[in-house]
């Protein structure tokens, strides 16, 4: 009888344990099926956030992309449109008169604002060059005139210097025969004068 008694105290404890062991297999079960539950609830936030985060990235991206290409392109046409007026005006067919477009308040606008400005004052330098060169030409004009004028006045001079000589020749030439007919002259008053001797011997 008191086998039996511990028997089924036996049994009834293994029973107890047993139960308990079930109810707490139980709620761990649903403890872990409510944290899968949960887990799963998070994962999922957890794409949607990530899908959420990559999207916001890319189209943050896409408008860094955007206007890094703007400015890349706005750079380059400044620094194109430089260099093409730099190798136009060196070859000698620039256009004096034309000035970079000044797009943007930064390094490059600057750059433009700066060229514009050696631009006004190259132009400025050509044009007192033009001026000065127009002076010169007018300058050698008249005195290329004047030198027509003094060559003019010399040949003139030089003729008229012919001419006296000329005269002086032939006023010598006639002080030559006036001379001679002064020396016959007195010959022919020294013979008249013998004769007159000769004559008044004789008489």
């Amino acid at each position: 009888g008191g086998k039996s008694a511990v028997r089924k105290r036996s049994e009834a404890f293994f029973a107890t344990i047993t139960k308990k062991i079930d109810d707490l297999g139980g709620l761990v079960s649903g403890e872990l099926k409510e944290a899968g539950t949960k887990t799963d609830r998070i994962l999922s936030e957890a794409r949607q956030d990530l899908a959420l985060v990559i999207s916001f990235n890319l189209v943050i991206l896409g408008v860094i992309g955007f206007f890094s290409y703007r400015i890349a392109s706005s750079i380059l046409r400044s620094v194109t449109a430089t260099n093409r007026m730099l190798e136009t005006i060196a070859s000698g067919e620039g256009d004096l008169t034309r000035r970079l477009e000044v797009l943007s308040q930064d390094e490059i606008g600057d750059l433009a604002i700066f060229f514009n400005r050696f631009m006004d004052r190259l132009q400025a330098l050509i044009s007192q060059v033009q001026a000065h060169t127009h002076t010169l030409s007018s300058a050698s004009t008249e005195l290329s005139a004047v030198s027509a004028q003094m060559a003019s006045g010399a040949r003139h001079s030089s003729d008229r210097s012919g001419l006296v000589a000329s005269a002086a020749e032939e006023l010598s030439a006639n002080s030559a025969t006036v001379a001679a007919g002064m020396e016959q002259s007195t010959s022919s008053l020294a013979m008249v004068a013998d004769s007159t001797s000769q004559m008044t011997a004789t008489i």
